[in-house]
C-alpha cells in the first residue's frame, strides 16, 4: 500500500455523523491539486496560503491553561527507565474521570483550539501524546505542547484552514505514521484487508451529510473534502476482526493506540483510545467514553470491549513512537 500523504480525523457512535469528526472549523482559500506518485493512490497537496494563523499560548483556551500547568507538573520529569508507552499511559490516566464533551461543528475560521477541562476520544489521544512527546524531549512548556498538538492534528503539521485538519481518524493515523510518529501494527498482528458489503465507500460521511458540517456549505471546501475522501477510498485498509482479538493481548503494550472499526456506513472508525496493561497481563482500554460521559478504563480487556456491542467490528492498532532526541 502506498499510504496517503494528505488526509482527515474522527471519534464515537451516538453522535457518529458529527462527533467522530473532531471539532473543526473554516475552509481553505484555495482548492487542492492531486499529483500522483508512481502507480499508487492520489496524494493530496493543498496550495499553501499566503499567510498562516499564528500559534500562541492562547491556543490553550480559558481554564485549560491552569489544567495544563497542573498536568505538566504531575507528569514531569520522565521516570528512570520509563518507556515512551508507559510515560504516555501515566500522563493519560491522570485525566480519569474528566468529563466527556464534544463541541459542535461550526463554520468559524479554523484555529488551533486546545481544551483540557473536558475531552472527547481524539482530543484525549492528541493531548496525551503531545505532552508525552514534550516530556520525552525535556521540553516541558506550553510552546512545545501547542506545537505538538498542531503537528498531530493537521496534515503534515500545517494549519491551513478547515481542510488541512485530519478529520477522518484513519487519515490522522496514517499521516502521523508517515511522519514517523506512529508505527502500524495491524497487518503484522494478522489484520486482513477490509471492505464493506457491495464495496460501499469507507469514507463518505462528510460529503454525504454536508448539512452536518457547516464549513462544507462552501463549495471549495466541499470539493477539497471530496478529494480527500476519494483518495482515502483507494487505500487498502487492514483490520483485526472481533474473532482475532482473544489471543492478541500478549502482543500489545502500554500506550498502543487502538481505533475501533464500526458497522456504520461512510465512516470507518468510530472511537479511539489507549491500551493500558493490567498486572495480570490483560490489555484494558483507556478512553474518553461518550457512554460514561467521562474518561475511563474498561474493567475487562479490549477483546471484551469489542464483543460487547454488535456495531464494533474490530480494531486498527498503531504504536506511538517517541520523538528523536
Amino acid at each position: 500500500m502506498d499510504p496517503l500523504h494528505r488526509r482527515l480525523s474522527l471519534c464515537f457512535i451516538p453522535l457518529l455523523m458529527v462527533a467522530l469528526l473532531t471539532g473543526c472549523r473554516s475552509e481553505p482559500s484555495q482548492a487542492a491539486n492531486l499529483p500522483h506518485r508512481g502507480a499508487g493512490p492520489a496524494r493530496l497537496s493543498p496550495t499553501p496560503p499566503t499567510t498562516r494563523p499564528p500559534l500562541s499560548p492562547r491556543s490553550i483556551r480559558g481554564d485549560s491553561r491552569e489544567v495544563f500547568a497542573q498536568w505538566l507538573n504531575t507528569s514531569f520529569p520522565q521516570k528512570p527507565d520509563e518507556s515512551f508507552g508507559r510515560l504516555l499511559i501515566r500522563i493519560a490516566r491522570q485525566q480519569l474521570g474528566k468529563p466527556y464533551f464534544h463541541e459542535p461543528q461550526t463554520d468559524d475560521p479554523e484555529e488551533l483550539s486546545i481544551v483540557l477541562d473536558t475531552f472527547q476520544c481524539v482530543s484525549l489521544v492528541e493531548t496525551s501524546l503531545s505532552l508525552a512527546r514534550c516530556i520525552w524531549k525535556a521540553s516541558p512548556d506550553e510552546e512545545c505542547f501547542v506545537n505538538e498538538v498542531r503537528n498531530s492534528r493537521y496534515r503534515d503539521g500545517a494549519l491551513e484552514g478547515y481542510s488541512s485538519r485530519l478529520h477522518y481518524f484513519y487519515d490522522w493515523l496514517n499521516n502521523n505514521m508517515e511522519r514517523g510518529r506512529l508505527i502500524p501494527l495491524t497487518r503484522e498482528l494478522g489484520g486482513a484487508p477490509f471492505k464493506r458489503p457491495s464495496n460501499a465507500p469507507l469514507f463518505s460521511i462528510m460529503t454525504g451529510r454536508p448539512e452536518r458540517y457547516p464549513a462544507l456549505l462552501n463549495p471549495t471546501t466541499y470539493s477539497h473534502i471530496e478529494l480527500v475522501e476519494n483518495a482515502l477510498n483507494k487505500e487498502t485498509v487492514y483490520v483485526l476482526r472481533e474473532n482475532q482479538l482473544k489471543g492478541l493481548s500478549p502482543h500489545l503494550r502500554d500506550g498502543d493506540l487502538v481505533a475501533v472499526v464500526t458497522t456504520s456506513r461512510g465512516i470507518l472508525i468510530s472511537h479511539t483510545g489507549f491500551i493500558i496493561k493490567a498486572p495480570d497481563g490483560r490489555s484494558r482500554f483507556l478512553h474518553a467514553s461518550s457512554y460514561h460521559k467521562k474518561v475511563v478504563i474498561t474493567e475487562n480487556d479490549i477483546a471484551d470491549y469489542i464483543e460487547r456491542k454488535s456495531n464494533r467490528l474490530g480494531i486498527i492498532v498503531y504504536r506511538p513512537e517517541p520523538p528523536e532526541l
